[in-house]
């Protein structure tokens, strides 16, 4: 099975096939997201209720998203999920920095180009209303 190949043998050494150090990052970084969503949204609502007291918000907001990202690592099928992402993201061909930079190169001038060309329509355009509303030219 797919599955089986993708998902590493823990207790022995990592070889280049072992992808289990990112998937920890992984939920680290969600945990964290998670926690800092969680107390932001937490401390809107309790905002409108009365003076928010931070130490538990911030206590709370920790402990849950620690506790979801417990309970999805023990989910299976979202393990599975993460460690297919971790391979997926392995096989990309990421660009050399000279590719990188003759892109953003690219995208500067066609946003220069573009901002030039519709500048010039909202000139003529307004032009053409002027005329049009008040027979001035």
């Amino acid at each position: 099975m797919i599955v089986a190949k993708m998902i590493p043998k823990t207790g022995g050494t990592t070889g280049p096939g072992d992808y289990t150090r990112y998937v920890h990052l992984m939920y680290l970084v969600g945990a964290l997201v998670s926690a800092y969503l969680l107390f932001k949204i937490s401390s809107t609502v309790w905002f409108y209720l009365g003076e928010p007291n931070e130490f538990i918000l911030i206590t709370a907001s920790v402990v849950l998203s620690a506790v979801l990202a417990v309970v999805l690592w023990k989910q299976k099928l979202v393990n599975t999920l993460a460690f297919e992402v971790v391979t997926e993201l392995s096989r990309v061909t990421w660009p050399t920095r000279k590719e990188l930079t003759a892109a953003i190169v690219a995208v500067i001038v066609v946003s220069i180009v573009v901002s030039v060309i519709l500048g010039l329509f909202d000139v003529l355009w307004s032009w053409v209303t002027d005329l049009i509303y008040f027979g001035k030219g």
